[in-house]
């Protein structure tokens, strides 16, 4: 049975004749003996512990088993290491592991759950998620240059980040040339904000002109200056950092804007853990857009927008990155506008928003089959013509 062991009393020895106290004690044994399995009976216990517990139904407060196997299963809670059910109700559920058809519960704990459906508020479930935005102008400033999004604004975090590179650096500016004698850490990117001693406030790394890719050699920077030799540090705020491997869906919009009166191209894609290498860059990932031309005073606008789907491990990181084909196409920020009498109040337009959700753990990689001709040789029989004459 499975139910708290206790033991009946021994009953007395019957006499011979009828006797009134002899009755009395016989009765009040079995009473308390059946009292005692009533109190037990599962479908009437607040509290039910066993090794394993096997039936139709229960119904009670609290059930705790190292195997469960029940057909109907309503309770408060339930702790086992082993669960399986046709139908499963409680507030509270424990197992290591949970196989059933039907669970409808406030909280679940398992190291495994297996269940065709599961019914519940999803209020326990935590996805990994970031959203994050830019309210400053992207830089650019080379058509034969490709720069990062970066962002300054991070509105939703669990799980993903935003990233940084960073360098470190001796060098001294000349105009619009930085030349760069000494790099003691990280690399020096194209986009990176510069700061340091003498250094024009948001002066920024255009492209590289000579020497080590983003090491020692010479650059040209966004603010005509004169700086001496002096220790500078460069940062890119443009990693989308994820703490957790799995599938991840990548959406971004980007407020794309053009000051020509030329329609012009941008190209925007996703590059992966790296900065210099083609490798680094997901193939297939570019998107083409054509951002119309300026209209009278009014400059060309378009929103660029696009998700994709990327598996990544943990700590990987996305950058997504753009190229224009003329530098009076750029990616824009708008500020707020305030109600007037020909315009209501409109929020400020960031210039870059971008979004990063986890929709699946780890999947394994597709396995593609190339189909392969099969060389074969025959012959045809003897080909037969008849001629009807009418």
């Amino acid at each position: 049975m499975a139910m708290e062991k206790f033991r009946a009393a021994p009953l007395p020895v019957p006499t011979r004749q009828y006797d009134q106290q002899y009755m009395t004690q016989l009765v009040r044994i079995l009473g308390l003996y059946f009292s005692q399995l009533d109190s037990q009976t599962p479908n009437q216990a607040n509290s039910y512990r066993a090794l394993q517990f096997i039936g139709g139904n229960f119904t009670g407060e609290s059930v705790t088993a190292n195997d469960v196997t029940a057909g109907t299963f309503t309770g408060g809670s339930m702790d086992a290491e082993y669960g399986d059910f046709t139908t499963l109700v409680g507030n509270l559920i424990r197992s290591g592991s949970f196989q059933g058809g039907v669970g409808v519960f406030d909280n679940i704990t398992a190291s495994q759950a297996n269940a065709s459906l599961f019914t519940g508020s999803g209020r326990q479930i935590n996805f990994p998620h970031g959203a994050f935005s830019s309210s400053l102008n992207q830089a650019d400033g080379n058509i034969a240059t490709a720069y990062a999004m970066t962002y300054d604004t991070t509105d939703y975090s669990y799980g993903v980040s935003i990233g940084s590179h960073t360098t470190t650096f001796t060098g001294s500016i000349a105009t619009t040339t930085l030349t760069v004698t000494a790099n003691s850490a990280g690399s020096i990117l194209p986009g990176m904000i510069i700061t340091g001693t003498g250094v024009s406030a948001n002066t920024y790394i255009i492209t590289q002109l000579t020497g080590t890719p983003g090491g020692v050699g010479t650059y040209s920077v966004s603010v005509s200056q004169t700086v001496s030799s002096t220790v500078i540090t460069g940062s890119r705020a443009s990693k989308l950092v994820v703490t957790y491997p799995g599938r991840y869906n990548i959406q971004f919009s980007a407020q794309l804007v053009n000051t020509d009166s030329q329609i012009h191209d941008i190209d925007i894609w996703f590059r992966k853990n790296g900065v210099f290498s083609s490798s680094a860059d997901i193939a297939n990932s570019n998107s083409q857009y054509s951002v119309p031309n300026k209209h009278g005073s009014i400059d060309g606008h378009l929103i660029a927008a696009l998700n994709f789907f990327v598996d990544l491990a943990a700590n990987d990181y996305i950058e997504i990155m753009w190229h224009t084909y003329n530098t009076a196409t750029t990616i824009q920020a708008l500020p707020a506008v305030s109600a007037s009498g020909t315009t209501p109040a409109i929020p400020a337009t960031p210039s870059i928003i971008a979004t990063v959700a986890y929709v699946s753990a780890p999947v394994a990689a597709l396995t593609r089959v190339t189909p392969v001709g099969v060389p074969a040789s025959g012959e045809v029989g003897t080909v037969v013509t008849a001629v009807v004459t009418p």
